[in-house]
C-alpha cells in the first residue's frame, strides 16, 4: 500500500512539472498621430448658397407678344448697336400694318375730297372737323401697328456682351419677358440670403469669398455692396456681392457658395479636426487626452461638448479640452482607457 502511494505522487508530481507555465500578457503598443489643441480665431466662417448675376446687366425683351422663329443672340458674344438679337413671328402684325394703312388712305382720301368741298362751300365745317379727325386717328393707328411691326425685331440698344440667353426658340413669349440680358462694364455679382439673426453682423464693403459650383478648385474674392432692407420670401435677406479681381470663366446663372468671416457668438473657440472626435454610444462625445513625454505615452478618454460640423471638416470644442493639450487625431477607435501609445506626430491647429 505504501508502495502503490509513493508511485501516484510522483505521476502527480512529474505531470505538474511537465505543464508549461501560462505566459505574461504583452501589452500593444500602438503607433498613433496627434493633434495639439489650439485656441481658434473670434471668427468662424458662415457660409450661404447663391446665384450669379450681371451687374448692372439690362433685360432685353419684346415690346409685344408672340412666338420667336428666329434667335441669333449667343451668350459671352459681343454685339454692336443696331444687330437683330432675335426675331418673332410678324405675320399677325403685319397683317395689322397694312390694314391700317389701307384704313389711313381712305380717311386721307376723304379729308382732300371734304377739302374741295369745303372750298366750293358745298361741304360744312362740322364735316370737314369730323373728316380731319378720323384721318388723325388713322395715322396715329397706322403707328402704332408700324412700331409693333418692327417691335417684332429685338434690337441690341448700345455696343455689349450678351451674359444670358433666356428664351429659347419657338418659345411663346410676353411682353417684357426676358429673352436675353446684356453684361455691361461693371463685371459679375452674386446674390445669397442670410438669416435674420445674423444680417446685422453683415457690413457694407465687407469682404467675402466665392466658390462656383463649374469650377470647384477656385476662388474668387467679392465685397459686399448692397443689402436689403425687407425680408424676401424665404425668410432671408438678400445680399448682393460684387466679383472683384479676375473673373475669368463666370457666367450668369452659375450657382456658387458664398463664405464671410463672422464673429464667433462663443468668443475664441477651440476648434479640432473632426476625426480627433468620436462619438460615445450615449449620444456625447469624447477624445483621447494623450498623456506623458517623449515618444511613449498613455491615453485617457474624456468626455467633449462639440458644435455642428464644419465644412472644412472641423469641430467647435465648447468644453473638455484645454488649449495646448495634445489629443489623438487619428485611430481613434482603435486605443483603449490607460493603453501606452507611440506619438507619430502632433500637428498644431491650422484652421
Amino acid at each position: 500500500m505504501i508502495r502503490k502511494r509513493s508511485i501516484s505522487v510522483f505521476v502527480v508530481m512529474s505531470l505538474a512539472a511537465c505543464t508549461p507555465a501560462a505566459p505574461d500578457t504583452v501589452e500593444i503598443v500602438r503607433p498613433v498621430y496627434a493633434h495639439r489643441v489650439a485656441a481658434g480665431g473670434e471668427n468662424i466662417a458662415r457660409t450661404f448658397s447663391g446665384i450669379v448675376g450681371v451687374a448692372g446687366g439690362v433685360d432685353l425683351g419684346f415690346d409685344v407678344s408672340g412666338r420667336i422663329i428666329e434667335l441669333k443672340a449667343r451668350t459671352g458674344q459681343t454685339y454692336q448697336q443696331g444687330a437683330v438679337l432675335a426675331r418673332m413671328d410678324a405675320s399677325d402684325y403685319r397683317a395689322d400694318a397694312n390694314n391700317a394703312e389701307a384704313q389711313f388712305a381712305v380717311a386721307e382720301a376723304d379729308l382732300n375730297r371734304t377739302l374741295r368741298l369745303f372750298e366750293s362751300n358745298t361741304a360744312s365745317k362740322s364735316q370737314l372737323d369730323a373728316d380731319m379727325a378720323r384721318r388723325e386717328a388713322a395715322k396715329a393707328s397706322l403707328a402704332i401697328a408700324r412700331k409693333r411691326l418692327r417691335d417684332c425685331a429685338l434690337i441690341m440698344p448700345y455696343a455689349g456682351v450678351i451674359g444670358r440667353v433666356v428664351a429659347d426658340s419657338q418659345q411663346v413669349v410676353s411682353p417684357g419677358q426676358t429673352v436675353v440680358t446684356i453684361q455691361n462694364q461693371e463685371g459679375f455679382e452674386i446674390e445669397f440670403g442670410v438669416p435674420v439673426d445674423i444680417i446685422d453682423l453683415i457690413a457694407m464693403g465687407q469682404e467675402i469669398r466665392i466658390k462656383l459650383g463649374a469650377y470647384p478648385d477656385r476662388e474668387y474674392a467679392g465685397i459686399v455692396q448692397e443689402i436689403a432692407p425687407q425680408i424676401s420670401d424665404n425668410t432671408t435677406y438678400p445680399i448682393t456681392a460684387r466679383f472683384e479681381g479676375e473673373a475669368a470663366g463666370i457666367k450668369e446663372g452659375m450657382d456658387g457658395e458664398v463664405s464671410i468671416q463672422l464673429p464667433n457668438p462663443n468668443g475664441v473657440a477651440i476648434v479640432v479636426p473632426a476625426v480627433a472626435i468620436a462619438g460615445s454610444p450615449s449620444g456625447g462625445a469624447y477624445a483621447w487626452i494623450v498623456e506623458g513625454t517623449g515618444e511613449l505615452a498613455t491615453v485617457t478618454k474624456r468626455e467633449v461638448s462639440v458644435g455642428p460640423l464644419r465644412r472644412n471638416g472641423t469641430l467647435e470644442v465648447s468644453a473638455g479640452l484645454a488649449v495646448g493639450e495634445l489629443i489623438v487625431s487619428r485611430g481613434v477607435h482603435r486605443v483603449h482607457d490607460g493603453q501606452t501609445v507611440r506619438v507619430l506626430s502632433a500637428t498644431p491647429a491650422e484652421f
